[in-house]
């Protein structure tokens, strides 16, 4: 015996039938109004009558297995406890069983309905049947009314409406607690969003900044229709490989949408963020694909905003800066980086950026990355490294060059000052460079 889970705030209805589909079919038909447990025969379904005080109506059919339809109400009928002796029933018959209807009538069935029987009467039943006064008498019941059917129906329908609304609003709140996207293992758009913030109080909080990029496969539903969905999830795969390969540990790299990726960049300026764009567009450009003997060739347009130029009270809105942005740099043609609104453009070349200030990597972090060989993750910040140590370069040259001139130092070629500025620190103190 199989049972439903108990809803306390639902009347409770036993389906006793030895055909899965039947009552599937009947729990299918009265399930947003009315709690469903169910039995595979009728021992079963007495068992589960004696065992549960709160059903309120039985559902029966008259053929099956150990106890029949018939044995079953005459054992409920004889029952010694008023509960199940004058509980309703209804029992499942075809339409040419007029025998076994007066046989089943004469036991003490309360009423019939038809195998297929529709949502509507079946509901305007159950209503007649649980909303009369409890302990009353059972008698038989009368077919339901047009109307009543008509009434039932409506209220089935909306009902049901209001049941998918509640899973579908419980599935939309499912996906938002999901981090990763299925396809690529990326983070999912809530999730960015939701560390987005928090990088977005840490910028504030210290002065830093914190780009954002959102990155958009042109053309990419026209795409995906032509090469299906299997293809196009495999390239989906491969640029956001591509993405993740190129960013930094502490970066955040989403799928935002079918052919959409977003990247949020602590402590990395727009003018950092967009040189990155640049090379990430180039590699999308240069990117071969091959499907059916052809050789797909996709583009990516970029728009770049971030916390230091753009103006925002979070992150969303340095977000929104980026979409629109992207937008933007679409309208004016494929393969663009967008990271300004005066419709000044790039379309994949890599142009120097001005030198601006250091923002979060210190000179130290950067020398460990170099030891570490991970010299791509500086890309990013090339223009503001080189503010920041010219003035130990600057210095350094005065040095070299105080000693070549020096009379107390013996006097170093050329190609002895150029190897002196490429070795470390000891070997310029055994040089008699450094105290």
């Amino acid at each position: 015996m199989a049972s439903a889970a108990v809803n306390p705030e639902k009347p409770r209805v036993l389906v006793v039938d030895d055909s899965r589909i039947v009552r599937a079919t009947i729990g299918k038909h009265v399930k947003n109004v009315y709690e469903v447990s169910e039995a595979s025969d009728g021992e079963d379904g007495w068992t589960a009558l004696v065992a549960d005080a709160q059903i309120r109506v039985v559902i029966s059919d008259l053929s099956m297995p150990r106890l029949d339809g018939f044995g079953l109400i005459e054992r409920i009928r004889a029952s010694s406890e008023a509960r199940i002796r004058d509980i309703p029933i209804i029992m499942i018959s075809g339409d040419d069983e007029a025998e076994p209807r007066r046989r089943a009538s004469a036991l003490g069935a309360t009423a019939f309905i038809t195998k297929g029987v529709g949502g509507g009467e079946l509901l305007a039943r159950l209503e007649a049947l649980i909303s009369s006064p409890e302990g009353a008498p059972v008698a038989a019941m009368a077919p339901p009314t047009p109307e009543e059917i008509a009434r039932h129906a409506q209220e089935a329908a909306l009902a049901a409406t209001r049941a998918q609304e509640a899973a579908e609003a419980a599935r939309i709140a499912a996906m938002e607690q999901v981090m990763n996207d299925p396809v690529t293992g990326l983070l999912t758009l809530s999730a960015l969003v939701k560390q987005g913030a928090q990088l977005f109080a840490y910028a504030r909080r210290h002065q830093l900044a914190l780009s954002v990029m959102r990155i958009v496969l042109d053309d990419f539903g026209v795409m995906r229709a032509r090469i299906g969905d299997h293809v196009a999830d495999q390239i989906l795969v491969g640029v956001g490989k591509l993405l993740a390969s190129r960013m930094r540990k502490e970066d955040c790299v989403a799928r935002t949408g079918p052919g959409e990726f977003a990247v949020a960049l602590p402590a990395a300026t727009r003018a950092g963020a967009a040189r990155l764009a640049e090379r990430l567009v180039e590699e999308v450009r240069q990117a071969k694909i091959v499907w059916q003997s052809q050789t797909l060739k996709i583009s990516a347009s970029v728009g770049v905003a971030d916390t230091v130029s753009d103006p925002g009270e979070s992150f969303a809105d340095i977000y929104s800066t980026a979409a629109r942005r992207v937008e933007r740099a679409r309208e004016i043609g494929v393969g663009r980086v967008l990271s300004d609104d005066g419709g000044s453009d790039t379309d994949g070349a890599v142009k120097p950026a001005a030198p601006l200030p250091l923002a979060g990597l210190s000179v130290d972090q950067a020398l460990r990355l170099l030891a570490e060989g991970r010299g791509t993750e500086l890309e990013v910040h090339v223009a503001e490294l080189a503010r920041a140590v010219y003035p130990l370069v600057k210095f350094c040259d005065e040095m070299f060059e105080k000693a070549a001139t020096s009379h107390q130092t013996r006097m170093l070629k050329a190609s002895e000052l150029l190897l002196m500025k490429t070795q470390p620190m000891e070997t310029l103190k055994q040089g008699g460079f450094l105290d």
